[in-house]
């Protein structure tokens, strides 16, 4: 375990997660997504989306153009499509967000993946409210998924790699650097235990904060792509990043 801290920021204790911490992690890392996937998918395929737009602005000119009703109709109209499109947009991307981190709904699972793999880690940061030491952040790192590891072949990466897994740091705590103290914590623990002479961390984002904060963070961008949505009239962007680290 490591404290961390200073006269400015709270003093975080890292330290490897444990079966009692599941709860909420579960609710700092589904909770963490809920907030900027849905939003930010959103503005990309709809707001922002020139085609779904004129075919949003076509569908709600019909009361007009059919029945001759006054145009006003057709902005509310188009309100009300946009407002369902959000809906069903985030009621997909929350079903999507829990069937896509199920290793969370049992330690059993949790454990396989991130704490017994060689290499593999799964930390958490926590700090003292009213007595008690509460989650503040949380990080893991495991072997890398098919599609990432086609990824860091094609990109003739070291096969010494791992996938950045579950970043997540809870709203009172955020903007104190508790991201990037993670991440160098993991790099440590890596490079401590580590018998390899060279190896990666890997991990796929999309557009926003979390791909300027790798960015910010030194790494690279290997691989993009669209990611066709919305009966393909909309897309958004996925990221492949890496950064390279020597023993």
């Amino acid at each position: 375990m490591e404290m961390v801290g200073s006269s400015k920021h709270p003093c975080f204790l890292i330290r490897t997660a444990k079966k009692g911490d599941l709860n909420s992690l579960r609710k700092l890392i589904r909770g963490t997504r809920y907030e900027n996937i849905p939003d930010l998918v959103f503005k990309q395929i709809v707001l922002h989306s020139f085609k779904i737009q004129v075919v949003l602005l076509l569908v709600a000119s019909l009361p007009h153009l059919a029945f001759n009703l006054h145009f006003i109709w057709s902005l509310i109209f188009y309100s009300f499509l946009v407002f369902a499109l959000l809906i069903l947009n985030n009621l997909r991307w929350k079903k999507h967000i829990r069937g896509s981190s199920l290793e969370l709904e049992s330690w059993q699972d949790f454990s396989d993946l991130y704490l017994k793999p060689a290499g593999c880690l799964f930390i958490v940061a926590t700090t003292e409210i009213n007595n008690e030491q509460v989650i503040a952040g949380c990080v893991g790192l495991r072997t890398p998924s098919e599609e990432l590891a086609a990824h860091i072949k094609r990109a003739t990466l070291s096969s010494n790699s791992f996938e950045v897994m579950r970043m997540g740091v809870f709203k009172p705590f955020r903007r104190l650097g508790l991201a990037k103290l993670l991440m160098q914590e993991c790099e440590n623990r890596v490079q401590n235990r580590s018998h390899f002479g060279e190896f990666n961390f890997v991990l796929a984002c999309n557009e926003g904060i979390p791909l300027k904060m790798y960015t910010k963070f030194g790494y690279n961008i290997v691989h993009e792509e669209q990611v066709a949505d919305l009966l393909a009239f909309g897309a958004f962007k996925d990221y492949v990043l890496a950064k390279s680290f020597q023993c």
